[in-house]
């Protein structure tokens, strides 16, 4: 329901260390080496154990992140432990809210915490959509097996519960679940349902209908609702050309920004061009391989990703596929 690590820490002026500490980054994204090349000042938008997002004035978003969380859209990666010793984990050790955010061509400063990024490796984010698709059959292959393996990880309260009754027409018993979680999974059946048929039989006012229905849907910063729909949008990826998909992902967002928060939006409109975090190259890249080693070891580091999120995803990118396999 996530795609932070952890918990929202509490701020207080008194926790934050009165020295700055220095730390190097040697890991981003393009999309993040970008930001700072064109940010002077910018904002916090919302603080992680192990992640702190930030925000410009044109809506644009750098997240600094701990080496657990990985490579992503709008990543810039800070190693775990600085030349002085000084650990970075919490984040909220070294900033609050209301921190200011500075940027120079070299470093980045937010309260306590100063970053240099001039050494920073680019990352692109963007995956290869047409070698993918290119081996779709062999990929469609696999689906059952992603699904397999993702029910030796237990993720309660994830969308993953539905997608047997989805993609098999398994009826969930609801006191499997916690009652909240049970709501959850009754109120996105339908729209879920008419995403996916939307996204198989390339019908856009279904994807329209299911995207708004879905989203906002759940808790978090980013709710298990549009969670799905990003993993809707990678499914659909393989399934159409990047025209095609790029004309549907546009109309599935356009229901959708009214309906959810700012953190998610941003990610919807990386999954929408087709970005997607480290776990999601490894597992794609997997997929034409032999190997169902390599995939579980995949799922599990998706699985990971937030407290639900990247459970949730891999529910709509399986539950699209499944009927094609």
């Amino acid at each position: 329901m996530t795609m932070g690590a952890g918990g929202l820490a509490e701020f207080a002026d008194e926790t934050l260390e009165s020295n700055p500490a220095r730390w190097s980054s040697k890991r981003a994204s393009i999309d993040a080496l970008l930001w700072l090349a064109s940010t002077t000042s910018a904002r916090i938008l919302n603080i992680f154990d192990m992640a702190c997002n930030l925000i410009n004035a044109r809506g644009e978003m750098l997240a600094l992140v701990a080496p657990e969380i990985g490579l992503g859209p709008h990543n810039l990666i800070l190693p775990s432990i600085n030349n002085s010793g000084d650990s970075l984990i919490p984040f909220s050790r070294w900033m609050k809210l209301s921190s200011a955010v500075h940027v120079t061509d070299e470093e980045l400063s937010v309260e306590a915490l100063v970053v240099a990024f001039r050494d920073a490796q680019p990352w692109d984010s963007r995956v290869p959509w047409k070698a993918i698709r290119s081996r779709r059959n062999e990929l469609l292959g696999k689906i059952s097996c992603i699904a397999a393996f993702a029910k030796h990880y237990p993720m309660e309260g994830s969308l993953l519960d539905f997608v047997p009754q989805l993609v098999h027409g398994e009826a969930i018993k609801a006191s499997e679940n916690a009652q909240m979680h049970a709501r959850l999974l009754a109120a996105a059946w339908k729209p879920a349902s008419l995403l996916c048929l939307g996204i198989r039989n390339d019908d856009i006012a279904l994807c329209r209908e299911g995207a708004a229905g879905l989203a906002g849907m759940g808790v978090g910063s980013t709710p298990s609702g549009d969670d799905f729909v990003i993993g809707a949008l990678y499914a659909m990826r393989i399934l159409h050309s990047a025209r095609r998909s790029s004309e549907l992902a546009s109309a599935m967002l356009a229901e959708m920004v009214s309906r959810t928060n700012r953190l998610s939006r941003i990610w919807l409109e990386a999954a929408a061009e087709g970005k997607a975090v480290e776990a999601w190259h490894d597992l794609l890249g997997e997929l034409g391989n032999s190997s169902n080693l390599s995939i579980e070891c995949s799922v599990g580091r998706i699985l990971k990703v937030g407290h639900t999120s990247g459970a949730d995803a891999l529910a709509g990118f399986i539950a699209v596929l499944a009927a094609k396999a």
